[in-house]
């Protein structure tokens, strides 16, 4: 998690990189409602708002990211993490 100092990201600074979390170690899903969260606390926007709390909601009504199983060892977990796990046949 990236914490914003004092002058960054806010009124015109640049934000891109700043922002919440690069933890490529979290589900996308989780990296996404953080994101949502974190922009719907920060907005003095009313409208802004209340489209991130229909976008937290329409989250939540979301199914659950389905679990992969690798094909080469049969390890079952989220797909980000198959992906990138290395096989007892791979060392």
């Amino acid at each position: 998690m990236v914490f914003l100092g004092p002058g960054d990201g806010c009124w015109g600074h640049q934000l891109s990189r700043h922002i919440m979390t690069e933890d490529t170690t979290l589900p996308a899903r989780e990296r996404l409602r953080i994101h949502l969260r974190e922009a719907r606390r920060t907005t003095d926007s009313p409208i802004v708002e209340v489209q991130l709390e229909a976008a937290l909601d329409a989250w939540n009504d979301l199914p659950p990211t389905p679990l992969w199983e690798c094909l080469v060892c049969g390890k079952v977990g989220l797909p980000e993490r198959i992906q990138q796990h290395r096989c007892g046949s791979e060392r």
